[in-house]
């Protein structure tokens, strides 16, 4: 006797049942994919800086938060130097210094501990790859300095490092603001991206 051939009807069945799973299984994918998607997204958070000096907002991502602040940072030039600097761990600085702060560019070092003292881009002993970056606090050059350390060993990093000048400072001695990736920590892509994020705590307020 002859083996019974499975009807069609089955076939069409088992054919649609499989069609099926495979979509469910391609629509459980792309919901796991925008959820990866949508909770990295997530996590970046906004952090107000409302000080004296500096009123801003930045967005970072949700490891960062401030850790530190120094009211009068030293600068090694003027001592009566007025600035502010915020410390999101090794990652991120944010600072402003004075627009009357005596700094003499020839005379600045960017290693061991020394970042620079900068109020503007002319401040820059030798910036590289300046580009201009639209914030919502104002324009910005974003660039690259060479960072070096001499102690027991010598080593050295490229540093992302954005000026930014504030279209409405909350006070006019202030009118710039510096972001700065230490050691290069974040690459220029993300500390670009948060520099982007920069925005005006009054105009947010509105």
């Amino acid at each position: 006797m002859s083996a019974r051939r499975p009807s069609t009807r089955r076939g069409l069945l088992i054919g649609l049942a499989i069609g099926v799973g495979g979509t469910l299984v391609l629509a459980l994918v792309a919901l796991l994919v925008l959820g990866v998607l949508s909770g990295h997204a997530s996590s970046d958070h906004a952090v107000p800086i409302d000080g004296e000096h500096v009123s801003v907002e930045v967005t970072v991502p949700s490891d960062l938060a401030i850790d530190e602040v120094a009211a009068h940072p030293a600068t090694g030039f003027d001592p009566d130097c007025r600035g502010v600097r915020y410390e999101f761990g090794a990652d991120l600085t944010i600072e402003a210094f004075a627009a009357d702060c005596v700094v003499e560019e020839a005379s600045q070092q960017i290693n061991n501990g020394d970042h620079g003292v900068y109020r503007t881009i002319e401040d820059v002993p030798e910036p590289v790859d300046v580009e201009e970056v639209s914030t919502w606090a104002g324009p910005a050059q974003v660039f690259v300095q060479h960072y070096a350390e001499h102690t027991n060993v010598s080593d050295s990093w490229d540093e992302p490092v954005a000026i930014v000048t504030l279209d409405d400072p909350v006070d006019a001695d202030f009118p710039t603001v510096v972001l700065r990736s230490d050691k290069g920590a974040l690459s220029r892509e993300e500390f670009t991206e948060i520099v982007a994020s920069l925005n005006d705590i009054e105009y947010q307020l509105g």
